[in-house]
């Protein structure tokens, strides 16, 4: 009887020796902090999707590329997945997770300019080329719209006085004004409420024979945790090295 067992676990040892996990290949662009392979676990949204899909028991393999190259590289099938989609074109190929994470658009300003929220006709507004802003029809239709490459070059153009206002999720902005060194984080103001709120999703592609499954684990561990407790840790670990937000008060007349 013990030979027998001793033989059951050794063949057990060997099956689960063989076994890997199965693989979800995923991309996204350089987004601090919510994807950048040069911060700890790759940024915000890569340790959450990362946790959750581990706990699933799948293995991530991340890769980082700009946006587009991203997108076609899903189209394509040679990637299985994007980690932080945020709506917009193709969305069509592809299943999405509910929403795991919420960005916020936030209007950013010069720390002396007396500019309110309710008063932006005929401002300058530098907007990042290729971001997906749900609601430029109808909020920036009034503002000079000035696109550049890059929100780090938003925020120089902002200080120099080239332009009023640059537009970025919060996290984000704040990032830039801790980390770039050619910047200060007290020459910029947040002004009050949110332009957008954008949900973050992970997706799929709809030809992985898996896409369903994976989709069904991910919003499941996520849902875990954020009942465990995991979730929150992982949040705030990368808002911990963000600056406080500067509140000044907007201008009363």
């Amino acid at each position: 009887m013990k030979q027998g067992r001793w033989m059951l676990l050794c063949l057990l040892g060997v099956c689960l020796s063989g076994w890997t996990a199965p693989a979800v290949r995923l991309a996204g662009d350089v987004w601090p902090p919510y994807t950048d392979s040069r911060l700890p676990g790759d940024g915000l949204a890569i340790s959450l999707v990362r946790t959750a899909l581990e706990r699933a028991g799948y293995r991530v393999d991340y890769e980082e590329m700009p946006w587009p190259r991203a997108v076609l590289s899903l189209e394509r099938g040679q990637i299985d997945g994007l980690s932080d989609w945020h709506g917009g074109q193709r969305s069509h190929m592809a299943l999405h997770s509910t929403p795991y994470l919420y960005n916020h658009l936030r209007w950013i300003a010069r720390a002396e300019d007396p500019i309110k929220v309710s008063d932006l006709t005929g401002k300058r507004v530098a907007l990042v080329r290729g971001y997906v802003y749900t609601a430029v029809p109808e909020a920036l239709a009034s503002m000079d719209r000035v696109y550049v490459n890059s929100f780090a070059s938003a925020l120089r153009m902002l200080e120099a006085g080239r332009v009023d206002l640059a537009l970025e999720d919060s996290r984000t902005a704040r990032f830039h004004m801790a980390h770039d060194p050619a910047l200060s984080a007290e020459a910029f103001r947040l002004l009050p409420g949110s332009f957008s709120r954008n949900g973050l999703s992970l997706v799929i592609r709809q030809s992985h024979p898996q896409a369903a499954q994976i989709i069904a684990d991910f919003e499941r561990e996520i849902a875990e945790m954020q009942v465990d407790g995991t979730f929150d840790r992982l949040i705030e670990h990368y808002d911990a090295a963000l600056p406080e937000e500067r509140l000044v008060a907007e201008p009363t007349s």
